[in-house]
């Protein structure tokens, strides 16, 4: 059996206990069937499921020891309907490429029948070394799978909810950037403060310095408050390229009236006089 890091994490630990308590089928004994010799070539891992990076160095270390003392405990599996005597893996995916790299024939194994894409995201998820975007996606799928709501996912596997929110939330974001997010175990938190940026081009700088490595949960929200300071001084151009329009406009109409030979009404030399008293008032806070 590989032997996992002690689990230090609350949340983790909390997700072991929930193991044995979860209200889905997958964990009663009753669906577990005799161990047998599988063959190392007729097994595949599960292509849907979540966890995708596996670290070659922990393989390696994973097969010495299997190598020393043995497979102490065997991997379970399903039928591949697809292949004559093939199985596809429901859990222990690392201890099949240990042995595999080992050149074992077989392996044991334990036919497995019950609810096999729970099982296989449980598995994943319990792991120490997911990454953020791998946890993401093995709750959503979980979500999806057990038709639960992201309330009753954080009872079930007994997280926050609010954990739940900013793991799916953070899917929002590219596919080809989570995939190297993936790869590179950016923070969750990192993450969520670059899904909550709305602007693209300040979405797409963030992204970028984060698979750099240069940004923090910090940086992020330094980023996002430039955004806003750059809006404003945007709105003040804005503004000022409004207020030159409508002064020459101003000055336009003000040289139509002088050119009429007829008298001005009551209400244009009421605006005349509002416009020149608004105008000195301005004047006078500049010339201050």
């Amino acid at each position: 059996m590989a032997k996992f890091k002690p689990r230090s994490s609350p949340f983790l630990d909390r997700q072991a206990a929930a193991t044995k308590t979860l209200a889905t089928p997958f964990l009663r004994d009753s669906q577990f069937k005799h161990t047998f010799e599988a063959t190392v070539a007729d097994i595949q891992p599960d292509p849907q499921q979540s966890r995708k990076i596996f670290d070659d160095d922990e393989i390696v270390e994973l097969a010495r020891s299997i190598d020393s003392r043995g497979l102490l405990q065997p991997i379970l599996v399903r039928q591949d309907d697809s292949r004559p005597n093939g199985w596809i893996i429901v859990a222990g995916e690392r201890r099949w490429r240990a042995v595999s790299t080992l050149g074992w024939e077989y392996i044991p194994a334990i036919e497995y029948d019950g609810d096999y894409v729970s099982a296989n995201l449980v598995e994943n998820l319990l792991r120490e070394d997911l990454s953020p975007v791998e946890e993401a996606r093995g709750v959503q799928k979980l979500i999806s799978h057990n038709g639960w709501s992201q309330s009753e996912a954080g009872r079930q596997l007994c997280i926050p909810q609010s954990r739940v929110n900013k793991l799916i939330h953070i899917l929002d974001l590219p596919h080809d950037f989570l995939a190297k997010a993936a790869e590179k175990k950016i923070p969750l938190n990192t993450l969520v403060a670059i899904s909550r940026e709305t602007q693209p081009l300040v979405r797409d700088e963030m992204m970028a310095k984060a698979l750099e490595g240069g940004l923090t949960v910090l940086g992020a929200h330094a980023a996002r408050t430039e955004k806003k300071t750059r809006n404003q001084v945007s709105d003040e151009d804005k503004f000022s390229k409004s207020y030159v329009n409508t002064a020459q406009k101003f000055i336009k109409n003000i040289n139509i009236l002088k050119e009429r030979s007829r008298p001005l009404t009551d209400e244009e030399i009421k605006l005349l006089h509002q416009s020149m008293d608004a105008i000195n008032d301005i004047l006078a806070k500049v010339g201050k």
